[in-house]
């Protein structure tokens, strides 16, 4: 019940934003809509997947805008218009266009607070659930981007999904409880990451934080050998399933149409999935020096300059304090990101909570999620800080839900400790 309410309620707060202004990139995804129809009309080799625009975005919110206007009866746009935005950011459509083109995203949005419900009651209880849903929803980097027709909160919706089940299948493989249960959950998260694949390849940090969980369970010294087992075949299962899901889900990967008409299409033509994957990689790599070299104001080349802009923007105009409006060109503002004090502080404190959290469980035998959600801050924090090219707000996303898991872990240690005393005081009394 609790989840739902937490579903509702987020669906309110972003559908009440649909109309916001219009941003660029939502033109990218709706005017490369017209994909959905290939992908649902069983297309699978259709020449247009292995266009420019078949691997420059990745292809599910594609479908989910393509479908969404499909339903509508609203007009699909074609190659042109995808070829129109690339010149010069036209705009295709109607404002009944960019409305519905944002539903997808509206929907994923509140499912991705739910899914931190789901990993906050995992992690502790309930209640801490619900404060971490209420804090994610609420911050102001996934807010925004939770009306948009774009990829960033579908992808970060399907890696909390992926996550919160990896996590409840974890916690089963470690009590031994459940095997066939867990192997089934395990098989759903690796859906949902491949779906979070399939929208960006920021869903690879998931299969990277449940690699890390599944070390932390392999090499725990009091585990026995069979639940040692059960972590590491569920993980592997996960993996496999991801992998499988995103090829069923992508044809660029295995499309061979019977005619090719750009060379590097013919050439493309020639490769196994590996190979494309690959091949996209470099893409991605190619985009982001271009995007350095067209935006150097915006551009990060050290890892100092990494670090500092993960710390205050990160903290700052991105975490729960700050603007619902920020403007990127000013790399560090008092204004926008004097937020970072409380936010920075409220998720340390929970950083520590996690460190006795997963003590108390270590000593009473049962699964240590306060450690799994130490090597979750872990891998996202080091992914991100690492990578980030441009001090842009969609590449500092991934951080902001462990951060909301974090904090309301410390909020909730520090309700416990206040009921505990009230008890206290009143048994004394």
């Amino acid at each position: 019940m609790m989840a739902f309410v937490v579903g509702c309620s987020a669906f309110a707060l972003y559908y009440s934003s649909i109309g916001a202004k219009s941003f660029e990139d939502e033109y990218a995804y709706i005017t490369q809509s017209y994909y959905s129809d290939c992908f649902f009309n069983g297309a699978i080799d259709h020449p247009a997947w292995l266009d420019f625009f078949a691997y420059d975005l990745q292809p599910l919110p594609k479908y989910l805008i393509g479908l969404c206007l499909r339903g509508k009866s609203l007009p699909m746009p074609g190659p042109q218009a995808a070829r129109n935005w690339y010149l010069s950011y036209a705009q295709f459509g109607t404002l009944k266009t960019l409305h519905v083109a944002r539903f997808p995203s509206v929907i994923l949005g509140s499912l991705g607070c739910v899914a931190m419900f789901g990993c906050g009651t995992l992690v502790k209880d309930s209640r801490t659930g619900l404060v971490a849903a209420v804090l994610f929803m609420l911050n102001p980097l996934y807010s925004l981007h939770a009306h948009r027709a774009m990829a960033d909160v579908p992808c970060e919706a399907f890696v909390m999904i992926a996550l919160g089940l990896a996590l409840w299948a974890w916690k089963l493989a470690w009590s031994a409880r459940g095997a066939a249960v867990s192997f089934l959950i395990w098989d759903l998260a690796g859906i949902a990451a491949g779906m979070g694949f399939s929208c960006k390849f920021n869903a690879l940090l998931a299969l990277m934080i449940v690699a890390v969980w599944t070390v932390i369970g392999v090499l725990a010294p009091r585990l026995r050998a069979r639940r040692r087992l059960l972590l590491a075949s569920g993980s592997i299962m996960m993996l496999v399933t991801a992998v499988g899901t995103s090829l069923a889900l992508n044809p660029f990967l295995t499309a061979h149409p019977p005619s090719a008409f750009t060379p590097e299409a013919r050439q493309l033509l020639d490769q196994n999935p590996w190979q494309r994957f690959l091949f996209q990689v470099r893409h991605r790599i190619r985009l982001s020096e271009n995007q350095q070299r067209s935006f150097p104001d915006d551009a990060l080349h050290t890892l100092a300059e990494r670090c500092n802009v993960v710390a205050v923007q990160g903290f700052g105009r991105f975490g729960l304090f700050g603007p619902s409006t920020s403007d990127s060109r000013v790399r560090f503002d008092l204004s926008q990101d004097r937020g970072a004090i409380f936010w920075a502080a409220m998720v340390l404190f929970g950083l520590i909570e996690s460190v006795a959290l997963s003590q108390g469980q270590w000593r009473a035998g049962i699964p240590p999620t306060g450690i799994a959600l130490l090597g979750w801050a872990a891998v996202a924090f080091l992914v991100v800080t690492i990578y980030l090219p441009m001090a842009w707000d969609r590449y500092l996303l991934p951080i902001q839900g462990v951060n909301a898991l974090l904090a309301a872990l410390g909020l909730s240690m520090v309700g416990d400790r206040l009921v505990q005393t009230r008890s206290t005081l009143r048994a004394r009394a």
